[in-house]
């Protein structure tokens, strides 16, 4: 199709200028998708002790006797149901007192029920405090106590990639949740937008590409298209949660909630 890829770090040079190794590019407009990394709670001996994030767990060559998930997110769940089923004692460790805080409260009390049904030991209300490693295994200290095991795996959210990229330099404002874009995906620098994981708005593939599309869109073409907020999304457990709209976590944006709990209730 014509498209030539540069496969090289990247740092942006000027409104209309990108570095990418010994190599200057220049372009009318830059778009900005770097996307996303698990993001890492800020825990004493977090680091030194070792964990699993949703990018990482694929490596493993057996599955661990037992697993300890910080975070009750949507990664945090499915992660923990999964390796329910394939025979591991999961212990799932969520600081707040609800699993998945942006979806309806009563589908999430629902797939919290199925969880513990299943075996999972789900506890809420618990921050880690710091995490030990004792006799090979991975020891998270809460307040009152301690949860112990074989493997431990993060899970609470991601972080944009905006380091190292040069964006103070050319005047895109970034924010701790990504990339400052407007409706239209334009970034405070009129030739530079941004779009999927790297703005913060949806973390989900298919917001990545409709932010996307509107971005070439507004670029090129006459006229301005809102990426709205109206963004479709599904949490992969068993019974998988999905909803289109507010919630009553999230009362504002879009039009009348459509809701869904497949095998449970709607």
């Amino acid at each position: 199709m014509g498209v030539e890829i540069v496969r090289s770090r990247a740092r942006v040079l000027g409104p209309h200028a990108v570095e990418a190794g010994a190599r200057t590019l220049e372009a009318r407009f830059l778009l900005l998708c770097t996307e996303s990394r698990p993001a890492v709670p800020d825990v004493p001996g977090l680091s030194e002790a070792g964990f699993l994030t949703s990018e990482t767990v694929w490596s493993l060559e057996r599955p661990p006797r037992s697993l300890i998930v910080i975070g009750g997110g949507p990664v945090g769940a499915e992660l923990a149901q999964a390796y329910a089923r394939l025979g591991v004692r999961v212990k799932l460790v969520e600081r707040l007192n609800r699993l998945l805080p942006r979806e309806e409260p009563e589908l999430s009390a629902l797939l919290a029920a199925r969880l513990r049904a299943e075996g999972v030991d789900v506890r809420l209300g618990v921050e880690p405090a710091r995490v030990s490693v004792e006799n090979g295994g991975k020891i998270v200290h809460v307040q009152g106590g301690r949860h112990e095991g074989e493997e431990l795996s993060v899970a609470v959210g991601r972080a944009p990639n905006v380091e190292e990229l040069g964006l103070e330099e050319v005047g895109v404002r970034v924010s701790p949740r990504g990339i400052e874009v407007d409706a239209g995906m334009r970034t405070s620098a009129r030739s530079i937008y941004a779009a999927g994981d790297v703005v913060g708005r949806f973390w989900f593939t298919h917001a990545a590409a409709w932010e996307a599309s509107v971005a070439v869109r507004n670029m090129f073409f006459p006229g301005r298209q809102a990426a709205g907020d109206l963004v479709p999304w599904c949490t992969f457990t068993d019974p998988e949660l999905a909803h289109v709209g507010p919630t009553a976590a999230r009362p504002s944006g879009g039009s009348a909630p459509e809701r869904c709990a497949r095998g449970g209730s709607t």
